[in-house]
């Protein structure tokens, strides 16, 4: 399980830092027009997904933020949520490379945005780390779709193509 999500961790660096090169060919006005998708606007679905991977980090190894929403906007612009998206990467590359299989099988214990206690397997809270990631990114792709941006494929396949 642990080499799967090493892999799965290098796969969503590539999958962000790709999705936001071709955001930059978009036209910036598409990027915060407002569209009927949670969190309101591409801009915003991108916000949304460094919100919760702080706040996953955060129930994870303890340290970083621990934003209070997982709504609004940290970047107003995506040359500013650029670099932002990019340490957080680095954040999850560094966490899974030093998870070991005991840490991986212990039960994570943490309270969800609203403050209700939870406890699941950390393997599993790992898991909708990346799930999470892929449907978001899923929606964000389909969007700079319908704004002529040319979007490339994320799928792990090409990933692992060329990055095994």
């Amino acid at each position: 399980m642990l080499p799967m999500l090493q892999s799965l961790a290098r796969y969503n660096c590539w999958a962000n830092t790709t999705l936001l090169q071709d955001a930059a060919k978009a036209d910036p006005a598409c990027l915060t027009t407002p569209r009927p998708v949670d969190f309101g606007s591409i801009l915003g679905v991108l916000n949304h997904l460094l919100l919760a991977d702080r706040l996953w980090l955060y129930r994870l190894t303890g340290q970083g933020e621990a934003p209070a929403s997982l709504g609004g906007l940290v970047a107003t612009s995506l040359e500013a949520l650029i670099p932002l998206r990019q340490a957080e990467d680095a954040r999850i590359l560094e966490m899974t490379a030093t998870l070991s299989p005991a840490r991986l099988a212990e039960t994570l214990h943490y309270r969800t945005i609203h403050g209700q206690p939870m406890a699941m397997p950390l393997a599993v809270c790992m898991m909708h780390l990346f799930n999470h990631q892929t449907h978001h990114r899923g929606q964000v792709h389909a969007l700079l779709g319908q704004c002529n941006a040319p979007v490339r494929d994320l799928d792990f396949v090409y990933f692992m193509r060329d990055h095994s």
